[in-house]
């Protein structure tokens, strides 16, 4: 969206220059720049709310960063269901900050997911989505968030896309 607004600005920016608009311009040239004036006018307002948009979004999310995430492995024990069978024990991250727990909802998950290329958050971003959907993190439990990276980073974003969509959309 954000390269689509620029590249958009880009490309009409000649075409302001070209409308003229001297002292001897037709009403044509004049209502040309003036529409030209306004879908720049537009564009800026975009990239700006779009701007706003993500910084307020992400400080929502300064609990679960990289860096301020806390959080614990519990490993569950095999429990007996009413029909009868068995599940088998896994293991869990449990994310200390209720808060950030709490007050996630369907937009910020959708977030989280959307956003999980960034650096200061992707691995916060994962711990939190396992403790809030409880998925088994036998595979990442003992991994650094650098090894995770290189080593089950898309394989998780992969799984969370589809997840979310599955369950949100």
């Amino acid at each position: 969206m954000l390269q689509l607004a620029i590249l958009a600005a880009v490309l009409v920016a000649p075409a302001i220059v070209d409308a003229g608009g001297g002292a001897g311009a037709s009403a044509k040239k004049v209502a040309k720049k003036s529409t030209l004036r306004k879908f720049c006018s537009f564009i800026v307002m975009i990239l700006m709310w779009q701007m706003t948009f993500s910084q307020w979004s992400f400080n929502d999310f300064r609990c679960i960063s990289n860096r301020t995430i806390e959080f614990e492995i519990v490993r569950t024990s095999l429990q007996l269901q009413q029909n009868n069978t068995v599940t088998p024990s896994k293991y869990r991250y449990v994310v200390r900050s209720n808060d950030c727990i709490d007050s996630l909802d369907q937009t910020r998950i959708k977030f989280m997911v959307d956003n999980f290329q960034n650096l200061e958050y992707d691995w916060g971003f994962n711990i939190t989505l396992y403790s809030y959907f409880g998925r088994d993190a036998y595979l990442i439990m003992n991994s650094t968030p650098n090894e995770w990276r290189v080593l089950g980073k898309a394989d998780d974003w992969a799984y969370w896309k589809k997840e979310i969509t599955k369950r949100i959309d």
